[in-house]
């Protein structure tokens, strides 16, 4: 059982890396893209079970785990030279394959039964709280809020119905369901206004469409599964993240101007934050942990907002599935520095000493260190792949507008008048864009209204004044504001 559960475990995180990197290469594509591409390779991950199973013998590769010839032939103790690794990956698989083949690691299927179980019992208590809140809410049938929601779902092409709920929670807005979607609104919607309503129906009915409740809960059951894998909570996060920027990209399609999104979504947030939040396996609107981040993108007008293409589905779908069942056919073992298959039965190393059972459990544990401080690295390397400042989703400078309050000046520089500007009798008013950093200084800034001999005196006055930064949901930000200096010669 061991060695199954570490050859799948070596399979499915192969399908959630090259997801991932997938979505580092498709970083300046549309978040609907980006969603699709992980949905692909969550489910290709959670189908890796039944295709180790399936005869693949016309296809089957075998994974060469450099070892030494006496690595696993002598019991876990045995102290037998080995090879260095070709690379830290392939230093980590052959730690994985070592592990699975040693018999002092059968309680290791123990200890992922039970937090497979544990993972599962956390989903199920989440459902069924989605269940309570579906029944103890009050189903609207009528009124504008539900007329709304019709014409809005028609009009987004959504045949299916909604059951629009006001709940007991305030500050929950979130969606759930397949056959029969909900959308659920605190009870403090009865008095947003219109403007509002639109946006948050607009939102939620966007996840509706889209069917992104199926695909978290298919991430969900792959996170139960590989618990301890942490590309598995990498990939939940990073779908849960594109599902919101993908139903944000939708609203905006709509004709609603950012600012105006940016707006009520700041709103919602800081009544989610005055009231206690409990986890819930669905879609939330308003989650304050990615908000900074939702806004940036928002209010960015360069990001990619276009809807997925048949052709980008086809692709992404014929990668992933050729990977998973390249990955089914692999044979991940250990194998000798020579290439050839050692069998477990080998009689290399016999006569060697035993070692005590605490012995082997000490030196066990020695080597689960070692293999997580070997996949520590790996994950640090593909964190830091992508976060790279040219990945989508790095925060840009928020824009002041409707919601978002403009830094205050609190220390300002006159600029100084050129001389050769005064001889020349050149006044006027200089126009510069600049970014206000949370620390308040000012930085990268541009002239968008140029005054000849002054626009230098301007920009230098300028990047010596200091602000008050802008606050998003109590947190400051970076800024992008326009600022004027006007120069007039002194009589």
């Amino acid at each position: 059982m061991i060695s199954l559960l570490a050859a799948l475990t070596v399979k499915v995180s192969a399908i959630l890396l090259l997801a991932l990197l997938g979505v580092f290469c498709l970083r300046r594509a549309s978040a609907s893209t980006r969603h699709w591409l992980l949905a692909v390779g969550v489910v290709s991950a959670l189908a890796m079970p039944a295709l180790h199973v399936l005869p693949t013998d016309a296809f089957r590769l075998r994974l060469h785990v450099p070892f030494a010839e006496q690595a696993l032939a002598g019991p876990l103790g045995t102290a037998v030279p080995l090879q260095p690794a070709r690379s830290r990956l392939d230093g980590l698989l052959s730690g994985a394959a070592a592990l699975a083949s040693d018999p002092a690691v059968a309680w290791v299927g123990m200890i992922w039964l039970l937090g497979a179980v544990a993972s599962t019992a956390v989903l199920l208590v989440g459902l069924a709280r989605l269940r309570w809140l579906r029944v103890s809410s009050t189903r609207l049938t009528d009124g504008r809020w539900r007329r709304l929601c019709t014409d809005l779902a028609r009009s987004g092409g959504l045949k299916r119905s909604v059951d629009l709920l006001l709940g007991p929670q305030p500050g929950l807005v979130a969606t759930w369901g397949w056959r029969r979607p909900v959308v659920m609104l605190p009870a403090s919607a009865c008095g947003w206004p219109p403007a509002r309503m639109r946006v948050v129906l607009l939102h939620e009915l966007a996840h509706v469409r889209r069917g992104d409740w199926v695909w978290l809960m298919a991430a969900e059951a792959l996170r139960c599964l590989w618990w301890f894998n942490p590309l598995a909570w990498m990939v939940r996060g990073r779908l849960r993240r594109e599902s919101e920027h993908a139903a944000d990209d939708l609203v905006l399609a709509q004709g609603v101007p950012a600012a105006t999104c940016a707006t009520h979504l700041i709103e919602l947030a800081r009544e989610v934050r005055a009231n206690r939040r409990t986890w819930l396996p669905a879609p939330a609107m308003a989650r304050p942990s990615h908000l900074k981040r939702r806004l940036s993108v928002m209010l960015n007008s360069h990001t990619n907002r276009r809807p997925v293409t048949r052709l980008t589905r086809f692709g992404s779908l014929s990668t992933l599935v050729s990977a998973s069942i390249l990955c089914a056919g692999l044979q991940v073992g250990p194998v000798s520095a020579a290439g050839s298959a050692e069998p477990k039965g080998t009689a290399v190393g016999q006569g060697q000493p035993t070692q005590s059972e605490s012995e082997r459990i000490g030196e066990l544990v020695a080597r689960l260190a070692d293999l997580q401080a070997e996949l520590q690295a790996v994950l640090d390397e593909l964190h830091a792949t992508l976060d790279w400042p040219g990945a989508a989703g790095s925060v840009d400078p928020i824009r002041t507008g409707d919601g978002i309050s403009p830094p205050r000046k609190i220390q300002g520089v006159a600029p100084v008048y050129p001389p050769e500007a005064v001889a020349a009798g050149t006044e006027g008013v200089v126009v510069v864009e600049a970014t206000i950093s949370p620390t308040g200084e000012v930085t990268d800034m541009e002239v968008l209204r140029s005054v000849p001999l002054l626009d230098e005196a301007a920009v230098a006055a300028v990047s010596e004044w200091r602000y008050t930064p802008a606050l998003v949901d109590g947190e400051p930000v970076s800024t992008r504001m326009t600022v004027t200096v006007t120069f007039t010669p002194s009589p």
